[in-house]
């Protein structure tokens, strides 16, 4: 009889080493690694569902003058709320992939986008198809003009609802004629 021995691996059980830096540290994010994470997120099929009009997202930032930079393209047909609604959730997003990389900015909220925009400025430009939608920029500290109650699983709830309510209209005008 043949006995066969598997090795045997064991997780280590040390917590990772995390610290939140000293207040008076300057801000250093990774800009590259928000704008990978970001393109992950994005082009994950959880969101592709929800947002398939995005073309093209690009994240920079300048840590020195403390400003977040982003570029965004959708197709020319998308309409100003679903734009707004995708804004609410990348903010929310990008608030997320700061407080990662720095833990003291304070998480986002379903009321709120966390501290990240009190520190940094946003300035975001959306072209919808060729046209500039929105060229704006957010001071540090100024509010951000989305609404952060509307993240993915809010949105998706939304698109779920409507999916239904279409499907017993055509049923009820199907079954009318």
């Amino acid at each position: 009889m043949l006995v066969s021995c598997r090795p045997s691996y064991e997780v280590p059980t040390e917590s990772p080493d995390i610290e939140t830096k000293a207040a008076t540290e300057p801000y250093s994010l990774d800009f590259v690694q928000i704008n990978n994470d970001l393109i992950d997120t994005y082009s994950s099929q959880d969101h592709l569902k929800v947002f398939p009009f995005i073309t093209n997202l690009e994240v920079d930032g300048d840590n020195n003058s403390k400003t977040l930079v982003l570029n965004l393209s959708v197709d020319a047909n998308v309409s100003d709320e679903a734009i707004l609604a995708l804004m609410s959730d990348l903010s929310l997003q990008i608030s997320s992939e700061a407080h990662m990389q720095d833990f003291r900015f304070t998480h986002s909220t379903g009321s709120d986008f966390g501290s990240f925009y009190t520190v940094y400025n946003y300035h975001y430009i959306i072209k919808r198809g060729t046209d500039v939608f929105l060229d704006e920029t957010i001071k540090a500290g100024e509010s951000v003009p989305f609404d952060p109650s509307l993240d993915i699983d809010t949105l998706r709830e939304q698109l779920n609802e409507s999916a239904v309510e279409s499907q017993g209209e055509d049923k009820s005008q199907s079954s009318g004629s």
